[in-house]
């Protein structure tokens, strides 16, 4: 046996097979598929299941894999031992595929892998694609992330499929499901990286030169001149379904065998509900009248017009853009699509007050007066508007699906074997035989000798037309394509029903009723109250009031000051003549006691009266021996 086969175990430095009493084997290199090294052993090559096998040629890793089986065989003479070692595609069969979906858990919003998993999906995207070339990317990252001794290589497939929701799946399902479409692509390892590289796509052309021996047809009955995908969906609003059709083409649509094939993707669902309401408006009319606001506002009722004279009003600015008042709420018109405010009217009036016999009993002057209205530009009529909406989009397709489609399956297949001398290598799946990629490679590591086969692969469900035809039959509607991404609950619009009362008015004053008024400013507070402080018939109003002021100590000089004030009848003060001061006394009378004021000279207690105005006590000061005493002078004691 030549020495360029060489194998090593567990990373060891490759040795010659007959080293390890490897006495032949069979290398298989299969597409999308597991490929395998059947060795015939000694029955010492005692190899654990799971020892990692290198196997070289000339040098270079030619494959790579773990030991799945080491079984013995007595059925011939001497014993020997059958070792079957599997290539790294074994990994990505036994790797379960997940996705993270977004899921709420305690009203917080979080990424959990699931089992669950849509192909051709853009991660981070609710409704974006993504191409084959990047779903492949991501499973063999995944795996690879997962602890699979695999790399991704490359991957050149020109497609892009519509969503393809499946549960429970391996990689290498999610693989082969990623490029059923494609019959063109094949996929082969690079077992001398590590670790290995998996490609997808073609490879280079396989040198007719080579071949010893070989079968070839072609597969005339694969060309498909043209293509119409139907895309149905059933879409439900309300709870009620209906369905709608897509078309997509390419090619010759005219051909009676142009592949007509229906793609069932999942189609929007939608629940709203809406509400309508009445609106009852009328025009604002002239609000600079005294009978607009004698009839609207709630503290004139019961004023007669003509005791109302009107001085100014105003109201919000735009008043152009809101001719109407409205009985409907502001919530409802603004969510009806109207335009709507709450807008303030302030008014200024003069108003004649009546008792209820229709006497005067007094005017108030520039009163001011408010009302709160809701102004619109809406007309009365029933309006209707959406309320709560939720549901998920359709499904979308990937654009330019039929064309790019078209071109894998409008190919000129062949199909048959080859088999070759290993002088020059040997060629790994893909590899093309008129343009037909090949689909698996046997070594026979003692006879040194190539064989393989070419043709559409089988297993992608695309060997006949009928096969392509059918094609998108397996494929899932992604229902909830959407909750991958957002893990958001269906939408629960609410409506605000709390609604501004109108109208909304102030005043100071109660026509009919006569009280007590206070009028108040930066603090101070100045209170009137006829009832109690004037008679019947009396009437307070502004009167000059007089008195004097001495200029020195002779009686005759003083002067006269002048003020006004609220009084009920003129008054003019009494002077206090020069030379005396006011003190407070307490007279004690058989009768009662009186708290009054006295005159008193400054110079001394001196007996000399003075007559005071009325209201005031007419006294003298007269020395008593040891003391003094007050007498009555001229006039009298007035209570």
């Amino acid at each position: 046996m030549s020495v360029r086969w060489t194998i090593s175990l567990d990373g060891a430095e490759p040795v010659p097979l007959s080293d390890l009493r490897v006495q032949g084997g069979v290398l298989t290199l299969e597409s999308l598929g597991r490929d395998t090294l059947q060795l015939t052993a000694a029955p010492s090559a005692t190899w654990p299941e799971g020892t990692m096998v290198g196997l070289h040629l000339d040098g270079v890793r030619r494959f790579y894999g773990p030991v799945l089986l080491n079984q013995r065989d007595r059925a011939g003479n001497p014993d020997d031992r059958a070792i079957t070692v599997v290539g790294v595609w074994y990994y990505l069969e036994r790797c379960p595929y997940r996705q993270e979906w977004a899921v709420y858990d305690a009203d917080e919003l979080g990424l959990v892998p699931s089992s669950r998993v849509i192909l051709n999906c853009q991660p981070g995207s609710a409704t974006g694609h993504i191409s084959v070339e990047g779903q492949l990317a991501s499973i063999i990252l995944y795996a690879n992330l997962r602890g699979a001794p695999v790399d991704f290589g490359s991957a050149a497939v020109g497609l892009t499929l519509p969503f393809d929701e499946h549960r429970d799946i391996v990689c290498a399902q999610a693989i082969q499901r990623s490029l059923r479409l494609s019959p063109s692509v094949c996929s082969w390892w690079d077992y001398d990286a590590d670790p290995p590289q998996i490609h997808f796509g073609e490879g280079d052309a396989f040198s007719p030169s080579r071949v010893e021996r070989d079968s070839l047809g072609f597969r005339d009955d694969l060309i498909i001149p043209g293509l119409c995908i139907e895309i149905e969906r059933v879409n439900s609003y309300n709870g009620t379904q209906y369905r709608t059709l897509e078309k997509l083409t390419a090619g010759d649509q005219e051909a009676f065998d142009t592949a007509y094939v229906s793609l069932a993707l999942a189609g929007s669902e939608f629940s709203s509900s809406y509400r309508s309401v009445k609106v009852e408006t009328e025009p604002v009319g002239d609000f600079q009248s005294a009978a607009w606001w004698s009839a609207r506002h709630p503290l004139l009722a019961g004023v007669a017009v003509q005791d109302v004279t009107f001085v100014s009003a105003e109201r919000g600015l735009l008043a152009d853009e809101f001719p109407r008042i409205s009985r409907t709420p502001l919530p409802d018109l603004a969510q009806a699509g109207c335009k709507a405010r709450v807008e303030l009217f302030q008014g200024v009036v003069d108003i004649v007050q009546r008792d209820a016999q229709g006497a005067e009993i007094g005017r108030q002057y520039d009163v001011q007066l408010e009302l709160q209205y809701v102004t619109t530009d809406a007309t009365s009529k029933r309006y209707r508007w959406l309320e709560s909406f939720s549901g998920s989009s359709a499904e979308p397709a990937p654009s330019g699906l039929a064309a790019n489609l078209l071109g894998h399956w409008s190919v000129r297949y062949a199909q048959g074997s080859f088999s070759c001398p290993l002088d020059e290598g040997v060629p790994h799946p893909g590899a093309r035989v008129e343009a037909t990629p090949v689909q698996r490679v046997s070594v026979d590591l003692s006879a040194f000798v190539v064989s393989g086969s070419f043709s559409p692969p089988a297993q992608l469900a695309a060997a006949d037309f009928v096969s392509l035809m059918q094609g998108f039959r397996t494929s899932r509607r992604c229902v909830r394509f959407e909750a991958k991404e957002t893990g958001e609950p269906p939408a629960t619009d609410s409506v605000d029903l709390t609604f501004a009362a109108t109208p909304v008015s102030s005043s100071a004053w109660t026509p009919g009723r006569d009280g007590r008024r206070d009028v108040i400013d930066g603090g101070k507070t100045i209170s009137l109250n006829p009832s109690a402080d004037l008679s019947s018939g009396e009437t307070v109003k502004a009167r000059a009031l007089t008195y004097s002021v001495d200029d020195d100590e002779s009686e005759e000089k003083h002067t006269q000051k002048v003020v006004r004030a609220l009084l009920s009848e003129p008054l003019v003060l009494p002077r206090i003549p020069a030379g005396y001061e006011e003190r407070e006394v307490r007279l004690f009378l058989s009768s009662e006691i009186l708290d009054c004021h006295i005159l008193v000279r400054k110079a001394g207690l001196v007996s000399t009266p003075y007559e005071y105005t009325d209201r005031r006590l007419l006294l003298a000061v007269e020395p008593d021996g040891e003391g003094q005493k007050l007498a009555l002078g001229k006039g009298y004691l007035k209570a």
